[in-house]
């Protein structure tokens, strides 16, 4: 999950430590799950992110008697 979510970590190496702590097929599972998990919690980041940013857009701040709705 770290590879994922802090980037300069190289995927290979988790992968390798994975398939030796496990085991082969255990640490191909939970590698590619915890690969998973990680662009979750990465996708999950930045869908808030945006929505804040959008609440906090230049037609929220101004006064809305003086913006025209269409």
């Amino acid at each position: 999950m770290l590879q994922t979510v802090i980037a300069p970590i190289p995927g290979e190496v988790i992968q390798i430590a994975g398939g030796y702590i496990y085991g082969l097929p255990l640490g191909v599972i939970y590698t590619i799950s915890e690969m998973l998990l990680g662009a979750d919690i990465v996708d999950m980041f930045w869908l808030i992110l945006t929505s804040f940013v959008k609440n906090l857009s230049a037609g929220n701040l101004l006064d809305q008697t003086k913006v025209k709705k269409r």
